[in-house]
C-alpha cells in the first residue's frame, strides 16, 4: 500500500513545486484587522473647522475589513490588477472640548455619535521588468483608487447631525515585486504612492503591503501579510476646507487560488 502510494505523493510535491508567479490569474479575497488612526478637520460656510482626531470621538477601533486582490498576468511582460476594501466603524463619546464639523458645532459635555465608512476600490496596470529566471519578478507601472469617505457626527443630545461625504480619485505609480522560494512559497510586496501639492490642494498616498504566501497544490494555498495605507488630503473650496489626515494598518490573512 506504501508503494502504490509513494507516485501520488511524488506526483502532489512535484505540482507543489511551481514558482508562485506561474499562473494566469490570482484571486486572493483577505480578512483584514485593521485600525484607524489620525485627525480630521472640515467646515462649510465660510466656518472655522476644528482638528479633532480619531481617538476622541472612539472611532479609532479595530475592524475586521473585508479586501480582496486579483491579478490577471500575460505572456508578455504585463500584468493588470484590480480590488478593494471597505472599513467601518462606530463609536460614542462625551466631547471634553467643543469643535465646529461642518456647519454645526458641538459643545463640550456633549454626547455624541461617529459613524465612519470607507470604501477603496483601485485599478493597476504594470509592466513586468525583463529579470532572467524565474526567482524574481518585479514590475513598475500606474494605479487608479477610487476613494468614497463617509464620516457622520451626531449629537446625541440635539439631534443634530453633520455629515462629511466625499468620493475621490487617486492616481498613483505602482509597484510589486515577489520572491518565489522552494516548495511553493512566496514573499510579495506592493505599493501606490501619490504626492501632490497646488494652491488649492494638498495630497499625499501610501499603500503598502508585504506577504508572505504558500501553496501546497498549485491552485491553492494561504498568505499573511500586512497593510499600510495612509490618506493625507487638504484642499479649500468658496464655501468648504477640508483636511483629512488617516492611516489604516494591520495584518490580513487570505486564501490563494490561482490558475
Amino acid at each position: 500500500m506504501m508503494l502504490r502510494s509513494l507516485p501520488l505523493f511524488a506526483l502532489v510535491a512535484g505540482l507543489g513545486a511551481a514558482d508562485a508567479s506561474s499562473y494566469w490569474v490570482r484571486v486572493m479575497p483577505a480578512a483584514w484587522s485593521v485600525t484607524a488612526d489620525g485627525s480630521v478637520a472640515y467646515s462649510e460656510g465660510g466656518g472655522t473647522a476644528t482638528r479633532f482626531d480619531l481617538e476622541e470621538l472612539d472611532v479609532d477601533n479595530r475592524e475586521l475589513a473585508p479586501m480582496v486582490d486579483v491579478q490577471v498576468r500575460f505572456p508578455v511582460l504585463f500584468d493588470i490588477a484590480v480590488g478593494g476594501h471597505r472599513y467601518a466603524t462606530d463609536g460614542d463619546a462625551t466631547l471634553t472640548r467643543s469643535f465646529t464639523f461642518g456647519g454645526i458645532t458641538y459643545n463640550a459635555a456633549e454626547r455624541v455619535h461617529t459613524d465612519v465608512d470607507l470604501l477603496d476600490a483601485y485599478a493597476e496596470v504594470l509592466v513586468r521588468l525583463p529579470i532572467p529566471g524565474d526567482l524574481v519578478v518585479a514590475g513598475l507601472g500606474l494605479a487608479g483608487h477610487y476613494v468614497g469617505a463617509e464620516i457622520e457626527v451626531t449629537s446625541q443630545t440635539s439631534g443634530q447631525r453633520e455629515r462629511l461625504d466625499e468620493d475621490l480619485p487617486i492616481p498613483a505609480v505602482a509597484a510589486r515585486v515577489q520572491l518565489n522560494l522552494p516548495a511553493s512559497i512566496g514573499i510579495e510586496a506592493a505599493g501606490h504612492f501619490l504626492a501632490i501639492a497646488t494652491d488649492k490642494a494638498d495630497g499625499r498616498f501610501l499603500d503598502l503591503r508585504g506577504q508572505v504566501s504558500w501553496r501546497p497544490i498549485p491552485w491553492l494555498g494561504l498568505a499573511a501579510g500586512y497593510r499600510y495605507l495612509s490618506y493625507g488630503v487638504a484642499f479649500e473650496t468658496n464655501d468648504q476646507d477640508t483636511d483629512v489626515d488617516l492611516t489604516f494598518a494591520g495584518p490580513y490573512a487570505a486564501l490563494v487560488a490561482q490558475f
